[in-house]
């Protein structure tokens, strides 16, 4: 889920002012990183997704995704919560 075109679709979806700002806080500067017990990895940038089980987790992905179907003309698409699926079947793909 890149950023970018998340806040784009946030915008024309008439999410603007103090609203855009936060929900652009929300996604800027976020890390992550990976512990096994032993060891711990460095952190990195989230650049293109939403943490899982986040609060707004649910609301960006149907903001994200909510065009999608349209322009999957040579698809068929299946979004069910916070998961989507692309399905083409050909006899010579």
């Amino acid at each position: 889920m890149n950023h970018s075109r998340l806040l784009a679709n946030l915008e024309h979806y008439v999410v603007r002012g103090n609203a855009f700002k936060l929900m652009q806080s929300y996604l800027s500067n976020r890390k992550y990183d990976v512990e096994d017990g032993k060891s711990k990895s460095f952190a990195k940038s989230i650049i293109s997704a939403v943490r899982q089980g986040s609060i707004l987790g649910a609301l960006f992905f149907l903001l994200f995704f909510n065009d999608l179907s349209p322009n999957a003309n040579v698809m068929k698409t299946i979004l069910f919560a916070d998961d989507t699926v692309l399905v083409q079947s050909e006899d010579n793909l």
